[in-house]
């Protein structure tokens, strides 16, 4: 049986976040009981994470910045939003950040790409990211990360619409949603929430 994913953040989370957490409850670090409930909601969010990770209970998505998690929670599906990955693994290990950062470069990533794309995409290639059911982008102002994007489509085989073309449907099971119809006040037809959460194609491309 192959190893669980994410492997070093399931150790960080246990050897390093879980002990902060205690120190911070006994007061031993200034603001520490202000502090321990943003830690606390940081573990619950991984281990909920791991969990779906293992026993695939319910659907994983990975969402871009400029989003927000609460549609996903709303349907039942576990978001995960990878921009903010980084800065929990620089906490306390940033050469491990690092180390992401090189594996992306010698798999021939140009190195004016944002260091936060190239992150992710040595992570991934690490198995240190999770495996989503699909990956949901937004129309944000970053070349970096609409490059990055493109890259992470092809580590993951999530299909990716193109802009013009995504109004929210999905194809082959699992997609990049581009954009919203800037004419809509409700989801487009295709991408409700029972279809989001089987990863079922809606509607023929």
């Amino acid at each position: 049986m192959s190893a669980p994913g994410m492997r070093h953040m399931r150790d960080k989370v246990e050897q390093q976040l879980k002990p902060m957490l205690k120190m911070l409850r006994a007061g031993m670090l200034p603001h520490g009981r202000l502090l321990a409930g943003g830690v606390e909601l940081v573990i619950a969010h991984y281990e909920r994470m791991f969990r779906v990770m293992d026993e695939r209970s319910t659907k994983l998505c990975w969402y871009e910045f400029c989003l927000t998690p609460e549609v996903f929670l709303a349907m039942g599906i576990q978001p995960f939003l990878g921009e903010t990955h980084p800065s929990m693994m620089a906490l306390g290990t940033p050469e491990v950040c690092w180390d992401y950062v090189d594996t992306a470069e010698q798999r021939g990533i140009p190195p004016e790409l944002c260091v936060l794309d190239k992150f992710l995409l040595g992570a991934l290639v690490r198995d240190e990211l999770p495996r989503a059911d699909f990956i949901v982008t937004a129309s944000a102002p970053c070349d970096s990360s609409r490059i990055g994007y493109q890259m992470f489509e092809q580590l993951t085989d999530c299909s990716r619409l193109p802009p013009g073309r995504a109004r929210g449907r999905l194809s082959g099971g699992a997609c990049l949603l581009r954009q919203r119809d800037p004419q809509a006040d409700r989801l487009p037809r295709g991408a409700d929430g029972d279809t989001l959460r089987r990863g079922s194609p809606a509607g023929g491309l």
